[in-house]
């Protein structure tokens, strides 16, 4: 499990960063990773980048968002 949790992170500090976000919420939902930590320190680390690719990825998740 702890191999599987490394893997995890070294995955989710990748890129393509839209990958990331949606490979991140799948690990929140089962209780793998603290999502707002790791949304915090991928803002601290890429900053618009990241939060511009966030609102890319709700609006292509929640269409009504547009």
């Amino acid at each position: 499990m702890s191999q599987d949790l490394k893997a995890l992170s070294i995955l989710l500090n990748g890129q393509p960063l839209i990958f990331n976000i949606d490979l991140a919420c799948l690990a929140a939902r089962r209780g793998y990773l603290k999502l707002d930590k790791w949304m915090s320190d991928r803002i601290r680390d890429h900053g618009e980048l990241f939060i511009t690719t966030v609102v890319a990825f709700l609006r292509k998740k929640v269409p009504q968002l547009n």
